[in-house]
Protein backbone atom coordinates (compact mmCIF):
# COMPACT_ATOMS: atom_id res chain seq x y z
CA UNK A 1 0.00 0.00 0.00
CA UNK A 2 2.84 2.35 0.84
CA UNK A 3 4.40 1.89 -2.61
CA UNK A 4 1.09 2.76 -4.28
CA UNK A 5 0.73 5.91 -2.20
CA UNK A 6 4.25 6.98 -3.22
CA UNK A 7 3.46 6.26 -6.87
CA UNK A 8 0.22 8.23 -6.77
CA UNK A 9 1.81 11.16 -4.94
CA UNK A 10 4.37 11.43 -7.73
CA UNK A 11 1.64 11.29 -10.36
CA UNK A 12 -0.39 14.11 -8.84
CA UNK A 13 2.61 16.44 -8.80
CA UNK A 14 2.23 16.97 -12.54
CA UNK A 15 3.27 20.55 -13.35
CA UNK A 16 0.68 20.88 -16.08
CA UNK A 17 -1.61 22.34 -13.58
CA UNK A 18 -0.13 25.66 -13.23
CA UNK A 19 22.46 12.15 -55.47
CA UNK A 20 24.30 9.66 -57.20
CA UNK A 21 27.08 11.02 -59.61
CA UNK A 22 26.16 10.56 -63.27
CA UNK A 23 29.78 10.72 -64.53
CA UNK A 24 33.25 10.21 -63.20
CA UNK A 25 33.78 13.96 -63.53
CA UNK A 26 32.12 15.92 -60.67
CA UNK A 27 28.77 17.20 -61.83
CA UNK A 28 27.04 20.29 -60.46
CA UNK A 29 23.43 19.30 -59.90
CA UNK A 30 20.65 21.83 -60.22
CA UNK A 31 18.97 22.51 -56.92
CA UNK A 32 15.54 23.32 -58.28
CA UNK A 33 12.68 21.16 -57.17
CA UNK A 34 11.30 21.17 -60.71
CA UNK A 35 13.99 20.66 -63.35
CA UNK A 36 13.75 21.78 -66.94
CA UNK A 37 12.61 19.04 -69.29
CA UNK A 38 12.14 18.34 -73.00
CA UNK A 39 11.49 21.49 -75.06
CA UNK A 40 11.92 23.70 -72.00
CA UNK A 41 15.65 22.92 -71.95
CA UNK A 42 17.42 25.99 -73.43
CA UNK A 43 20.16 24.05 -75.24
CA UNK A 44 20.22 22.75 -78.81
CA UNK A 45 22.83 20.14 -77.95
CA UNK A 46 23.66 18.54 -74.64
CA UNK A 47 25.16 15.40 -73.16
CA UNK A 48 22.79 12.57 -72.26
CA UNK A 49 23.65 10.02 -69.59
CA UNK A 50 23.46 6.44 -70.87
CA UNK A 51 21.22 4.63 -68.34
CA UNK A 52 23.15 1.37 -68.83
CA UNK A 53 26.78 2.52 -68.73
CA UNK A 54 26.58 5.95 -67.14
CA UNK A 55 28.63 7.33 -70.02
CA UNK A 56 27.80 10.62 -71.71
CA UNK A 57 26.92 10.99 -75.37
CA UNK A 58 26.21 14.20 -77.19
CA UNK A 59 22.74 14.62 -78.69
CA UNK A 60 20.75 17.22 -80.58
CA UNK A 61 17.80 17.73 -78.27
CA UNK A 62 15.16 18.40 -80.93
CA UNK A 63 16.16 15.31 -82.95
CA UNK A 64 16.34 13.08 -79.88
CA UNK A 65 12.89 14.06 -78.65
CA UNK A 66 11.46 12.83 -81.95
CA UNK A 67 12.79 9.33 -81.23
CA UNK A 68 11.12 8.83 -77.85
CA UNK A 69 7.54 8.59 -76.60
CA UNK A 70 7.30 11.81 -74.62
CA UNK A 71 4.22 10.48 -72.83
CA UNK A 72 6.31 7.73 -71.27
CA UNK A 73 9.71 9.38 -71.12
CA UNK A 74 11.24 12.80 -70.66
CA UNK A 75 14.68 14.33 -70.99
CA UNK A 76 15.52 16.12 -67.77
CA UNK A 77 18.32 18.65 -67.35
CA UNK A 78 20.40 17.81 -64.30
CA UNK A 79 23.49 19.99 -64.72
CA UNK A 80 24.68 23.04 -66.66
CA UNK A 81 28.31 23.24 -65.55
CA UNK A 82 30.84 22.58 -66.92
CA UNK A 83 28.51 21.46 -69.73
CA UNK A 84 24.78 20.77 -70.04
CA UNK A 85 23.98 17.23 -68.94
CA UNK A 86 20.60 15.52 -69.02
CA UNK A 87 19.14 12.13 -68.24
CA UNK A 88 16.26 10.11 -69.64
CA UNK A 89 13.51 9.59 -67.08
CA UNK A 90 10.65 7.10 -67.17
CA UNK A 91 7.60 9.00 -66.03
CA UNK A 92 6.02 6.05 -64.19
CA UNK A 93 9.19 5.50 -62.16
CA UNK A 94 9.24 9.17 -61.24
CA UNK A 95 5.60 8.91 -60.21
CA UNK A 96 6.36 5.90 -58.00
CA UNK A 97 9.31 7.72 -56.47
CA UNK A 98 7.13 10.70 -55.61
CA UNK A 99 4.52 8.41 -54.05
CA UNK A 100 7.17 6.73 -51.91
CA UNK A 101 8.52 10.10 -50.84
CA UNK A 102 5.05 11.29 -49.87
CA UNK A 103 4.39 8.09 -47.92
CA UNK A 104 7.66 8.58 -46.05
CA UNK A 105 6.72 12.14 -45.12
CA UNK A 106 3.30 11.02 -43.91
CA UNK A 107 4.86 8.26 -41.82
CA UNK A 108 7.29 10.73 -40.31
CA UNK A 109 4.40 13.07 -39.50
CA UNK A 110 2.43 10.18 -37.96
CA UNK A 111 5.32 9.26 -35.70
CA UNK A 112 5.64 12.87 -34.60
CA UNK A 113 1.96 12.81 -33.62
CA UNK A 114 2.26 9.54 -31.69
CA UNK A 115 4.85 8.94 -28.97
CA UNK A 116 5.55 6.09 -26.59
CA UNK A 117 6.83 6.73 -23.09
CA UNK A 118 8.57 4.01 -21.07
CA UNK A 119 8.35 3.90 -17.29
CA UNK A 120 9.42 1.50 -14.57
CA UNK A 121 7.20 0.81 -11.59
CA UNK A 122 10.09 1.63 -9.25
CA UNK A 123 11.03 4.92 -10.90
CA UNK A 124 12.06 7.66 -8.48
CA UNK A 125 9.22 10.13 -7.76
CA UNK A 126 11.16 13.09 -9.21
CA UNK A 127 11.91 11.18 -12.44
CA UNK A 128 8.33 9.99 -12.65
CA UNK A 129 6.97 13.51 -12.25
CA UNK A 130 9.36 14.89 -14.88
CA UNK A 131 8.35 12.23 -17.39
CA UNK A 132 4.66 12.73 -16.74
CA UNK A 133 5.12 16.44 -17.41
CA UNK A 134 6.47 15.52 -20.86
CA UNK A 135 3.46 13.27 -21.42
CA UNK A 136 1.09 16.07 -20.53
CA UNK A 137 2.81 18.46 -22.95
CA UNK A 138 2.20 16.00 -25.80
CA UNK A 139 -1.43 15.48 -24.81
CA UNK A 140 -2.08 19.22 -24.61
CA UNK A 141 -1.01 19.39 -28.28
CA UNK A 142 -3.71 16.88 -29.16
CA UNK A 143 -1.26 14.05 -29.79
CA UNK A 144 -1.35 10.39 -28.80
CA UNK A 145 0.81 9.09 -25.98
CA UNK A 146 1.25 5.43 -25.09
CA UNK A 147 2.48 4.93 -21.53
CA UNK A 148 4.19 1.58 -20.90
CA UNK A 149 5.11 0.53 -17.38
CA UNK A 150 7.54 -2.34 -16.77
CA UNK A 151 9.40 -3.83 -13.83
CA UNK A 152 13.03 -2.89 -13.42
CA UNK A 153 15.44 -5.82 -13.41
CA UNK A 154 15.98 -7.08 -9.91
CA UNK A 155 12.68 -5.68 -8.59
CA UNK A 156 9.36 -7.36 -7.98
CA UNK A 157 6.27 -6.43 -9.93
CA UNK A 158 3.72 -4.47 -7.90
CA UNK A 159 0.49 -6.26 -7.01
CA UNK A 160 -1.63 -3.17 -7.56
CA UNK A 161 -0.97 -2.60 -11.30
CA UNK A 162 -4.64 -1.93 -12.20
CA UNK A 163 -4.93 0.65 -9.42
CA UNK A 164 -1.73 2.40 -10.50
CA UNK A 165 -2.87 2.60 -14.12
CA UNK A 166 -6.21 3.99 -13.00
CA UNK A 167 -4.43 6.63 -10.91
CA UNK A 168 -2.54 7.81 -14.00
CA UNK A 169 -5.68 7.88 -16.15
CA UNK A 170 -7.57 9.83 -13.49
CA UNK A 171 -4.80 12.40 -13.16
CA UNK A 172 -4.61 12.96 -16.93
CA UNK A 173 -8.37 12.91 -17.49
CA UNK A 174 -8.45 16.68 -17.96
CA UNK A 175 -6.01 16.45 -20.89
CA UNK A 176 -6.73 13.11 -22.54
CA UNK A 177 -9.02 10.17 -23.11
CA UNK A 178 -8.16 6.52 -23.65
CA UNK A 179 -8.38 5.57 -27.33
CA UNK A 180 -7.99 1.81 -26.75
CA UNK A 181 -8.26 -0.61 -23.87
CA UNK A 182 -5.51 -0.84 -21.29
CA UNK A 183 -3.16 -3.80 -21.44
CA UNK A 184 -1.74 -5.76 -18.52
CA UNK A 185 0.56 -8.64 -19.41
CA UNK A 186 2.43 -10.08 -16.48
CA UNK A 187 4.36 -7.22 -14.90
CA UNK A 188 3.76 -4.90 -17.86
CA UNK A 189 0.97 -2.36 -17.92
CA UNK A 190 0.09 0.01 -20.74
CA UNK A 191 -2.24 2.97 -21.19
CA UNK A 192 -3.14 4.45 -24.57
CA UNK A 193 -4.15 8.11 -24.47
CA UNK A 194 -5.26 10.66 -27.04
CA UNK A 195 -4.87 14.29 -26.03
CA UNK A 196 -7.78 16.72 -26.15
CA UNK A 197 -5.47 19.50 -27.32
CA UNK A 198 -6.54 21.73 -24.45
CA UNK A 199 -4.77 22.84 -21.30
CA UNK A 200 -6.68 22.41 -18.03
CA UNK A 201 -8.28 25.55 -16.65
CA UNK A 202 -6.25 26.95 -13.79
CA UNK A 203 -8.15 27.79 -10.64
CA UNK A 204 -6.70 30.59 -8.45
CA UNK A 205 -5.65 29.10 -5.08
CA UNK A 206 -7.81 31.48 -3.03
CA UNK A 207 -10.89 31.34 -5.20
CA UNK A 208 -13.88 29.24 -4.36
CA UNK A 209 -16.38 27.81 -6.84
CA UNK A 210 -19.55 29.85 -7.13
Amino acid sequence: MASFVAFRSAVVRLSGRQIRHLHSTPVSMTGNKYRLENKRIPYETLHLVDPETGQLREIVLKDYLETIDVKKYKVELVSTHPKPIAKLVERWKEHEKMKASKAKRLESHRKAEHKEFQFTWNMAPSDLTHKFNNVRKELEKGRKADLVFVTKKGHRAPKDIPERLQAVVDELADAAKEYKAREIVGAMGAIFLRGTGEKPTEVPPNSSPS
